[in-house]
């Protein structure tokens, strides 16, 4: 029941152990119009030789860390296309 989970949950507390805490702060990804528009990006820029989704994941990794344009948030959906667009 509620109240044995509960018994337990303190139990365990003061035997000194401690809820995990949440790191991630649950950002949105971006939205299939954003990734839409990276790829389009990536795909018709002159100074791109590798017009592939494999390479711009790649490209995104470098950048931003992230293995995939997909798990993007925002933020780091604009420090890509900034790069994207600093190509040279």
């Amino acid at each position: 029941t509620a109240d044995q989970a509960t018994a337990v949950i303190a139990t365990l507390a003061k035997m000194g152990f401690k809820t995990a805490q949440h790191t991630r702060t649950g950002q949105a990804r971006i939205s299939p119009r954003q990734m839409h528009h990276v790829a389009k990006l990536w795909m018709e820029h002159p100074a791109v030789y590798a017009k592939t989704e494999e390479a711009l994941n790649s490209f995104c990794k470098r950048i931003t860390g992230v293995d995939k344009v997909a798990w993007l948030t925002a933020k780091q959906c604009s420090k890509l296309i900034k790069a994207i667009e600093n190509l040279k």
